[in-house]
């Protein structure tokens, strides 16, 4: 550690040496307010190599200890620091290459003083801003150095203590350095912490005056300018009667003058004295340093044999370490061709394994191959029986097709014969009604006849007019049966809604009677709609139906009656049309279900096929997945007989492999061992070179501090030394 040592000689009275201690420090008091009490670390974080931290926050922790060791486990626990007297923790963010400038103390105030002997190195910590402390990563200045992980504390810190004086400021608390006003060149009572000290007075009447004193108090009285004292009683003067004192002092004063100058003679001849000293120190110094350079010298060379007796071991280590790199070299290349042989018959063994898994691989594939085309000739044979169904069902479908529109023709044609016989049975409704009148007439006249009795024969039913007016009714009840027939008649309801209830699903040509109203009402394919046979109804010689009997029937009902056969053999020709027209119907109905018939016989039949070609399609299917889950339950087994015959290789491998490491360890320990040996060998010589070299400095030292020593000596004042570290 340099420093420069400033010497301020002084000159003055024993008596004056605190005034002039005071003195020298006042400066330096008044510079210690703006010195700031912090230290400056620098550094660089990298993530890498070469890699800066860039532009990164992190938490920084400072502490200070006594030594240079970090311990972890006793100077840190669980992240948290045991015994530093001082720490603080700071965030500090790099630049972009990595840089921070961080100002210890600026947290956590430092300690106002740093003793030499105590806080001497600081340790710095880092880690990423928001981790724990187990985080904390040491900051090692030296890592080269286990015993030196802390930053020594430059001299400048300690340059604090200048403004002190063994770390004692300037004040009047207890243990302080009391100094003079700049201004008054007297002590600054108001700093004193001392209250025994009291305001002076003009006189003695106003200390007299004065209450609430204690004993010990002190006054200064401006009047006499004296100092008095309180005892507890009364004032006293302090130091007695100071004319006399004075007086007396002067005698004392003359005397002292007297010794003075005999002491200046004595001084004289101890400057002499002092002289032939320095003369005789000087000696003996030139004597001692010639002695100390000719130790030098035989340490120097003693250092030199060391250093070639090191080396002529070294030289011997490291042949002896050639030997052993060879020898575990030799080793080495046998357990390498062991290692090749092994790897060589592994590699002969996977290289059978391999050979067999492709024989099994492939006899499994030609297996597969087999059931493939097996399987493909199924689905060959399969499609074909298909494609020969699927011919026959759509040659059927085709015909039934055919039959279908020819039947659809037919019907259609039936239909429209239907419409056509529909309309002229509505037009034949007028028709019959006119006849339905003429008959009522007819039969007017007859009943008329009958009631008249104008022939009894007709009236008994004999005769010709009998025989003819039978003849009438019986056609009239034949044409009417046939007209009847044409119509599918359903039962009677009571009234023309109940014929959507009764019927909700009537088809074309669905009559019915209405009871309530005497009518007939029949489908026409969209509504229900009033028929014009209102007549009919069967009639006899007692019930009036459509012609109305009489007893006593004339000739001219009877022409009447006969003048309406033409009408009644147009209704029958249209009732034959009708009967001829549901017979066609019912043909082609007949056809339907006969074509139906077929097609589902067909369908049953194609479907008994596709059913049993899918059974067996499934059976081979069953068959060919055993035989491949055969196949790879084989596979399986092999590839497990292989690879525990590779884990026995491997194991093997691993075993070698660990016999070689344990021998190179056990070479390994050797070495370190006799690198160890010579590192402590050579540690003891520099530690023995640098004992004698210490020795031998502070030799030298204690010679030089004894020549300033006798220089510096002055019997008239006194010299005082401040260390600068700046």
């Amino acid at each position: 550690m340099n420093s420069i040592l400033k010497r301020l000689r002084r000159v003055a009275p024993a008596s004056m040496a605190l005034a002039a201690l005071a003195l020298s420090i006042m400066p330096l008091a008044t510079s210690e307010a703006a010195v700031a009490n912090t230290l400056s670390f620098q550094g660089r974080l990298l993530t890498g190599p070469t890699t800066p931290a860039a532009n990164i926050n992190f938490e920084m922790r400072f502490s200070l200890w006594a030594g240079a060791d970090f311990q972890d486990g006793v100077d840190r626990n669980a992240g948290s620091l045991v015994g530093a007297p001082w720490q603080e923790v700071q965030t500090v963010t790099t630049d972009a290459q990595g840089f921070f400038i961080a100002n210890v103390g600026s947290v956590a105030s430092l300690p106002t003083v740093f003793d030499s002997n105590l806080h001497q190195y600081l340790q710095a910590e880092v880690k990423p801003l928001g981790q724990p402390d187990t985080k904390y990563f040491l900051l090692d200045t030296m890592p080269a150095n286990d015993s030196v992980d802390r930053k020594s504390i430059s001299s400048s810190v300690y340059a604090q203590n200048a403004a002190r004086l063994d770390g004692r400021k300037l004040g009047f608390e207890a243990g302080d350095i009391p100094f003079l006003d700049p201004v008054t060149g007297k002590l600054d009572r108001t700093l004193m912490t001392d209250d025994s000290w009291l305001d002076p007075v003009a006189d003695v009447a106003a200390l007299n005056a004065l209450t609430d004193v204690e004993n010990g108090d002190i006054v200064f009285v401006k009047s006499t300018s004296r100092i008095y004292t309180y005892d507890g009683a009364t004032w006293l003067k302090t130091g007695g009667d100071l004319d006399n004192s004075v007086a007396a002092a002067e005698g004392r004063l003359d005397t002292a003058e007297a010794d003075i100058n005999a002491n200046t003679a004595a001084i004289s001849a101890e400057a002499a004295r002092a002289a032939a000293a320095e003369s005789t120190l000087t000696t003996n110094l030139s004597a001692e340093s010639a002695r100390a350079a000719a130790a030098e010298a035989v340490l120097a060379s003693d250092l030199s044999d060391e250093v070639a007796r090191a080396l002529a071991a070294e030289t011997i280590l490291n042949t002896a370490i050639t030997s052993e790199s060879a020898r575990a070299a030799a080793a080495e290349a046998v357990l390498t061709s062991d290692l090749s042989d092994e790897n060589l018959r592994a590699l002969a063994a996977e290289a059978a394994l391999n050979s067999a898994i492709t024989s099994e691989a492939t006899r499994a594939l030609a297996a597969e191959a087999v059931l493939t085309s097996d399987l493909n000739d199924e689905v060959t044979r399969a499609l074909a029986a298909e494609t020969a169904l699927n011919s026959a069902i759509t040659s059927e479908a085709t015909r039934a097709l055919a039959a279908e529109a020819a039947l659809e023709t037919r019907m259609t044609s039936t239909e429209l014969n239907t419409a056509a016989n529909l309309a002229a049975i509505q037009s034949n409704d007028g028709e019959l009604s006119t006849l339905n009148g003429d008959v009522n007439t007819a039969g007017s006249v007859l009943k008329s006849i009958k009631d008249n009795g104008a022939n009894a024969g007709f009236a008994s039913g004999t005769g010709l007019a009998a025989t003819t007016l039978g003849s009438a009714i019986d056609e009239v009840n034949t044409n009417l049966s046939n007209a009847i027939q044409g119509l599918s008649w359903k039962s009677p309801v009571t009234n023309v809604a109940d014929l959507t209830t009764t019927y909700p699903n009537p088809v074309e040509g669905d009559t019915a009677y209405i009871t309530s109203i005497g009518e007939i009402y029949t489908y026409n394919g969209t509504e229900w709609v009033k028929t014009g046979a209102d007549f009919f109804q069967d009639g006899d010689t007692s019930n009036k139906g459509i012609v109305q009997f009489a007893t006593d029937g004339e000739i001219a009902a009877l022409k009447a009656v006969q003048s309406n056969d033409s009408r009644l053999a147009q209704v029958a020709v249209n009732t034959t049309n009708i009967a001829t027209n549901a017979a066609n119907i019912a043909t082609n109905n007949s056809n339907i279900s006969v074509n139906a018939a077929g097609i589902i016989t067909e369908k049953n039949r194609a479907e008994a096929a596709e059913a049993a070609l899918t059974t067996a399609l499934n059976t081979e299917r069953s068959r060919a997945l055993a035989a491949e889950l055969e196949n790879s339950d084989a596979i399986t087994a092999e590839q497990v007989r292989a690879m525990a015959a590779e884990a026995v290789n491997a194991a093997g491998i691993v075993t070698e492999q660990e016999r070689a490491e344990a021998v190179e360890a056990a070479l390994q320990s050797a070495l370190n061992a006799e690198t160890t040996r010579a590192t402590a060998a050579e540690a003891a010589n520099a530690a023995a070179i640098a004992a004698e070299q210490a020795r031998a400095e502070a030799a030298e030292a204690a010679n030089t501090a004894a020549d300033n020593a006798h220089r510096d000596f002055n019997s008239t004042g006194f010299d005082v030394f401040i260390v600068d570290f700046n």
